[in-house]
């Protein structure tokens, strides 16, 4: 029987994704909207949720959602539904984790990080808005793109209430679930907005933080507990209470003093027992610290993807440290100038190291458009104005400042 929305028969075309409950279907008569169609027709309450959903108006829908916006009948069934089409984005996860990040977004920097963290929180706060509850918070839920656009999907699991009816979420991944819904029963649980608020606060402290979940210490008694344990306990590891918890950051990751005052203060109230007797921060406080927190960084002298709101830069000294790079580096082309005298065929181009404290990372091959002379061995060469902090001899292979080129 042909699948039909508003009465008009559809042809779906192929499939974009597939999960555990449907698959999305693009949708060739339907520009900017595709189609999840479920492998079993839904229970009559799912189905009178997405009828209540897919019916509300344009302007009581969330913004930065994928919200159903039409019911896809097969005959008398619902058999899915058609919501808008997030093109050419990925899912959040790919910007947390470094590995994945260079490889998806190689172009991002610490700026961009914070960026994406502030949307989240923005459209956190407009599906808040309606009334309705997110539930199930998981690094998949939210897709980004290379603007730093973020938007939410699987919006069909949100709880939403109609009158004295409620929808609830019936399913949750446990390290994004806060203490007092550890081990409990989640179908027919009913959710609230301060739930959200702590799974909200684990994903921008994973983009902030390189992917470290926030409960994900090192204990120093020699115990091993689960992510959900550790939650349950308010073993907040980079928090002012982990040393009376027996609990530490791991070695090697970004610390908590990297933030300013204002994101401290909202990721311990996030974390600790306060948030869940007296609530945790709201998606709108967030974007407002956040905001808060960009405007005031500066971009590291040594990396310019890396930005900081202290003297020093941290993200440098945990890239040394690890003896990795949390980000891409970044490959400038430069052609060398054609001003008369400034170019000889015996100028070899430089090669310029982009981190000022280490000596076994990527190195940046260029070509560099005005001369110096190396301050070693006096040979002249060509340089170039990108605004790195140390340069190299091709001749010598001797590393110096900068500023030394200008005095010779």
């Amino acid at each position: 029987m042909p699948l039909r929305v508003n009465g008009q028969e559809i042809q779906v075309g192929e499939i974009i994704s597939k999960g555990a409950e449907g698959a999305i279907h693009k949708l060739p008569s339907m520009p900017g909207c595709v189609a999840k169609i479920y492998h079993a027709i839904p229970n009559p309450l799912r189905a009178q949720k997405l009828r209540i959903m897919a019916t509300m108006s344009a302007d009581a829908r969330p913004m930065g959602a994928a919200w159903p916006v039409a019911v896809v009948m097969n005959g008398v069934e619902i058999a899915g539904f058609v919501m808008p089409h997030f093109e050419n984005r990925l899912e959040l996860h790919s910007v947390c984790a470094p590995i994945a990040r260079k490889g998806a977004f190689p172009q991002a920097d610490y700026r961009f990080l914070v960026a994406v963290a502030a949307n989240l929180a923005r459209v956190f706060a407009t599906v808040h808005a309606t009334g309705a509850v997110i539930g199930d918070v998981n690094e998949r839920l939210a897709l980004v793109d290379h603007r730093a656009t973020v938007g939410l999907v699987d919006c069909d699991s949100f709880q939403i209430g109609n009158g004295d009816t409620i929808f609830t979420c019936d399913h949750g991944v446990e390290r994004y679930q806060p203490p007092e819904m550890q081990g409990v029963a989640l179908r027919g649980c009913l959710r609230t907005r301060n739930h959200d608020c702590f799974g909200l606060a684990v994903l921008i402290f994973q983009l902030l933080f390189f992917n470290r979940h926030p409960f994900g210490g090192v204990t120093l008694d020699g115990t091993s507990p689960s992510l959900g344990e550790a939650i349950a306990q308010y073993s907040f590891a980079w928090g002012a209470e982990a040393p009376a918890l027996k609990v530490c950051q791991p070695p090697n990751t970004l610390p908590f003093s990297a933030l300013d005052e204002r994101m401290r203060e909202l990721f311990e109230r996030a974390f600790g027992e306060k948030g869940y007797s007296e609530g945790r921060p709201t998606a709108r406080a967030w974007v407002k610290a956040l905001d808060n927190y960009a405007a005031r960084m500066t971009a590291c002298r040594s990396n310019p993807l890396h930005a900081h709101i202290h003297n020093n830069c941290l993200i440098c000294e945990i890239e040394e440290k690890a003896r990795t790079l949390m980000f891409s580096p970044k490959k400038i082309n430069i052609s060398p100038s054609t001003k008369p005298g400034s170019a000889r065929p015996d100028m070899l181009p430089a090669k310029i190291f982009m981190f000022e404290r280490a000596t076994n990372f990527d190195i940046i091959d260029i070509n560099i458009n005005f001369t110096g002379m190396c301050p070693f061995c006096k040979k002249i060469q060509f340089i170039n104005k990108y605004p790195v902090i140390f340069y190299k001899c091709v001749e010598c292979s001797r590393r110096f400042p900068e500023n030394e080129w200008r005095k010779f």
